[in-house]
């Protein structure tokens, strides 16, 4: 074997074995600097669903009309009124959106709108959004942004 086959050798050996190696290191590096449950401020998002993957009466067939939705950091939910007038929320995480249930809802007076769906409880108002299981709230979050359509459609940032 000769100085140019040892150096071919040795460029492959780096590039194949040591590389992936100082690749993963630096990976397992940034996911430690990143708190659970926490998201790197810093990161670069491939893509980015927008408001309009989670307002979805409309996307419906057939269409449905929109009484109330609302946002928070993690959650959407849409009150949709079916031609019977019916209510449907329909719901999930932001970051699942096709993950969305559909139950019926009902308005609930003083409370806002109420959806069941066995023993889990979709609370949605306009300050907060609440899940409860069997009669223990699990999860609760303030509502950023909210499109109500009473006598007049308004949206606005919280």
């Amino acid at each position: 074997m000769n100085f140019m086959q040892i150096n071919q050798f040795f460029t492959k050996f780096i590039i194949f074995a040591i590389a992936p190696f100082v690749l993963l290191i630096n990976s397992v590096n940034i996911l430690n600097s990143v708190p659970p449950g926490g998201t790197d401020k810093n990161a670069i998002l491939l893509a980015q669903l927008s408001r309009a993957d989670w307002r979805i009466c409309s996307q419906e067939n057939p269409p449905l009309v929109e009484s109330f939705y609302i946002e928070t950091a993690n959650f959407f939910a849409n009150i949709c009124q079916k031609q019977n007038s019916k209510l449907i929320y329909i719901g999930g995480q932001k970051a699942n959106p096709e993950n969305a249930i559909q139950i019926t809802a009902m308005v609930e007076e003083g409370t806002g709108y109420v959806a069941e769906d066995g023993d889990i409880t979709y609370i949605v108002t306009g300050a907060t959004f609440s899940i409860v299981k069997n009669a223990k709230t699990i999860s609760e979050e303030q509502v950023i942004y909210l499109c109500s359509q009473f006598s007049e459609k308004i949206c606005q940032e919280r």
